[in-house]
């Protein structure tokens, strides 16, 4: 899957074509807006499909010797330990996932790659549990783990703006995205990351703006395309 978490598909409000068809003033406008209605059909059915597969399903329960194997249980069962990890993200199975970061964490504290997988895992958890402010300390406190190693890492400031702003701490959030597009102002993800910190804010305007910069750089991320379109149902 891409770079985002299929379960933030779920709270992301689908285009309704009526309000679309109510743009007249400006053409090419309408046409962003039906382009992007479609975008969301398609990762709703895939988010749909990949829930099908992985429904109820957790590692403990998987038996890699039933020779009627989903997709989701075939490629775990053939995994090795660090596939496992990005198959149980990418089915949203965070509980186990968030497990094997736990049994693994005081032998990897020096791995920043592992590090920030971590955060980012307890960041989307957080978001999607609802609690926010537990998982987004957490994934904090890693985030500065790994800045403490290498302060340049634009991954962890990346996660650390991404922790605040699921906080509430906007201004802490656009510290940090600033800082990563410091050192690569071409980071689409970044760039759409702070326009939704000023969707989130109301700045409609703003995040307009840096969804529209984003997408000129990366013209099919998916995160700008659906916070864009959110942005014209808010307005």
């Amino acid at each position: 899957m891409q770079e985002f978490c299929l379960e933030n598909i779920k709270n992301l409000i689908a285009f309704d074509e009526v309000k679309c068809n109510e743009i007249e003033e400006d053409i090419d406008l309408k046409k962003d807006c039906l382009k992007y209605k479609e975008e969301i059909t398609a990762y709703e059915k895939e988010l749909a499909e990949y829930e099908k597969q992985s429904k109820g399903i957790t590692k403990a329960e998987i038996n890699c010797q039933d020779e009627e194997k989903t997709p989701f249980t075939a490629a775990f069962c053939e995994a090795d330990s660090t596939e496992k990890q990005n198959i149980l993200y990418d089915f949203n199975q965070f509980d186990d996932l968030l497990a094997y970061y736990e049994d693994l964490y005081e032998g990897k504290k020096q791995d920043v790659q592992f590090l920030n997988s971590y955060a980012l895992t307890l960041v989307q958890k957080g978001s999607l549990e609802m609690q926010e402010k537990v998982y987004g300390q957490k994934a904090l406190a890693l985030a500065d783990e790994v800045l403490a190693m290498e302060s340049k890492n634009a991954e962890a400031l990346y996660i650390r703006g991404y922790a605040n702003e699921i906080q509430e701490n906007y201004a802490e959030a656009l510290s940090a995205y600033d800082q990563a597009l410091e050192i690569n102002s071409e980071n689409a993800l970044v760039i759409s990351q702070k326009g939704h910190a000023y969707r989130l804010m109301g700045e409609y305007e703003k995040a307009k703006e840096y969804f529209q910069q984003a997408l000129a750089i990366d013209p099919d991320l998916p995160h700008a395309l659906l916070n864009l379109g959110n942005v014209f149902l808010s307005e």
